[in-house]
């Protein structure tokens, strides 16, 4: 059985990676977007899978189909990552959450030897709030 799982991994190693996109996902009223690769096209509709952030592992999300279809205008390209953008109070920006970005509000940042510099931000929808690294935000 070990060896049957270390050849499944040693053959999606040498596979090129899949490609990705995003795919917005209506949940509690509002867009989140998560990784996924298009595994087919048809009228207007793209047909996705989910994927793990920076893996091709299928991600799984409780009461969602593996595969599902969605409108071409929810699906886009990857965003490039932004290494020179700062999250400022106010601002509204992504976080990442449960493997989805999610909308939400910077409120300030902290910054304390131990942890470094983070971001206290707020999904508005529950006024839900969230200490963040610069690395679990983006720019909308």
């Amino acid at each position: 059985r070990d060896r049957a799982a270390e050849a499944e991994r040693l053959e999606r190693e040498r596979q090129p990676p899949l490609p990705r996109v995003e795919v917005a996902l209506q949940t509690e009223g509002l867009l989140s977007w998560y990784e996924a690769t298009v595994v087919g096209r048809a009228e207007g509709r793209c047909k996705v899978q989910l994927l793990l952030r920076d893996k091709d592992d299928a991600l799984i999300i409780e009461g969602r189909d593996r595969e599902e279809w969605v409108d071409d205008a929810s699906v886009r390209p990857l965003p490039p990552r932004d290494e020179q953008w700062m999250p400022k109070p106010g601002e509204l920006c992504e976080f990442l959450y449960l493997d989805g970005w999610w909308p939400v509000k910077v409120k300030r940042s902290h910054t304390t030897k131990s942890e470094g510099e983070k971001w206290e931000v707020v999904y508005e929808a529950h006024n839900a709030k969230h200490r963040a690294t610069r690395d679990k935000l983006r720019p909308l």
